[in-house]
Protein backbone atom coordinates (compact mmCIF):
# COMPACT_ATOMS: atom_id res chain seq x y z
CA UNK A 1 0.00 0.00 0.00
CA UNK A 2 1.02 3.46 -0.83
CA UNK A 3 0.95 5.21 2.62
CA UNK A 4 2.00 8.46 0.83
CA UNK A 5 -0.92 8.66 -0.82
CA UNK A 6 -3.44 7.24 1.09
CA UNK A 7 -6.49 9.83 1.68
CA UNK A 8 -9.06 9.09 4.46
CA UNK A 9 -12.89 10.16 5.04
CA UNK A 10 -13.70 13.87 3.49
CA UNK A 11 -9.93 14.25 1.98
CA UNK A 12 -10.95 11.03 -0.10
CA UNK A 13 -14.24 11.58 -0.95
CA UNK A 14 -13.66 15.13 -2.42
CA UNK A 15 -10.61 13.59 -3.98
CA UNK A 16 -13.08 10.70 -5.64
CA UNK A 17 -15.45 13.61 -6.56
CA UNK A 18 -12.82 15.37 -8.78
CA UNK A 19 -13.18 13.09 -11.13
CA UNK A 20 -16.62 12.86 -11.44
CA UNK A 21 -18.41 15.43 -14.30
CA UNK A 22 -19.78 19.07 -13.00
CA UNK A 23 -21.12 19.62 -11.04
CA UNK A 24 -20.09 16.55 -8.89
CA UNK A 25 -16.39 17.81 -9.11
CA UNK A 26 -17.17 21.10 -8.41
CA UNK A 27 -17.41 19.91 -4.63
CA UNK A 28 -13.23 18.77 -4.66
CA UNK A 29 -12.72 22.89 -4.06
CA UNK A 30 -13.86 22.48 -0.72
CA UNK A 31 -10.10 20.72 -0.32
CA UNK A 32 -9.04 24.09 0.29
CA UNK A 33 -10.93 24.03 4.08
CA UNK A 34 -9.18 23.33 6.89
CA UNK A 35 -8.82 19.84 7.11
CA UNK A 36 -10.28 19.58 11.30
CA UNK A 37 -13.41 21.79 9.76
CA UNK A 38 -13.71 19.16 6.61
CA UNK A 39 -13.52 16.30 9.58
CA UNK A 40 -15.76 17.87 11.91
CA UNK A 41 -18.75 18.52 9.10
CA UNK A 42 -17.78 14.99 7.38
CA UNK A 43 -18.19 13.14 11.04
CA UNK A 44 -21.30 15.64 12.02
CA UNK A 45 -23.11 13.73 8.36
CA UNK A 46 -21.88 10.56 9.14
CA UNK A 47 -23.68 10.43 12.43
CA UNK A 48 -26.94 11.54 11.30
CA UNK A 49 -27.29 10.73 7.57
CA UNK A 50 -29.84 7.86 8.33
CA UNK A 51 -32.09 9.88 10.11
CA UNK A 52 -32.10 12.03 7.57
CA UNK A 53 -32.24 9.91 4.55
CA UNK A 54 -33.13 7.08 6.25
CA UNK A 55 -31.69 3.50 5.24
CA UNK A 56 -33.23 1.01 3.08
CA UNK A 57 -33.81 -2.55 3.96
CA UNK A 58 -32.45 -4.38 0.95
CA UNK A 59 -29.53 -3.64 -1.34
CA UNK A 60 -30.57 -2.15 -4.42
CA UNK A 61 -28.26 -3.46 -5.89
CA UNK A 62 -28.83 -7.00 -5.53
CA UNK A 63 -32.75 -6.10 -7.16
CA UNK A 64 -31.31 -4.94 -10.30
CA UNK A 65 -29.69 -7.32 -12.65
CA UNK A 66 -28.21 -4.80 -14.91
CA UNK A 67 -26.72 -3.22 -11.81
CA UNK A 68 -25.56 -6.18 -10.24
CA UNK A 69 -23.56 -7.27 -13.83
CA UNK A 70 -21.30 -4.72 -13.52
CA UNK A 71 -20.02 -6.15 -10.44
CA UNK A 72 -17.15 -8.34 -10.84
CA UNK A 73 -18.33 -10.74 -8.09
CA UNK A 74 -21.72 -11.03 -8.96
CA UNK A 75 -22.14 -14.69 -7.65
CA UNK A 76 -20.54 -14.01 -4.49
CA UNK A 77 -23.41 -10.32 -3.80
CA UNK A 78 -25.93 -13.02 -5.20
CA UNK A 79 -25.88 -15.71 -2.48
CA UNK A 80 -25.92 -13.26 0.33
CA UNK A 81 -29.32 -12.36 -1.01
Amino acid sequence: MDCENLLLQPAAALKVLSHLPPPYSALSSLLIVPAPIRDAVYDHVAERRFDWFGKANDCFVLNDKELLDRFIDKSQLTRMK
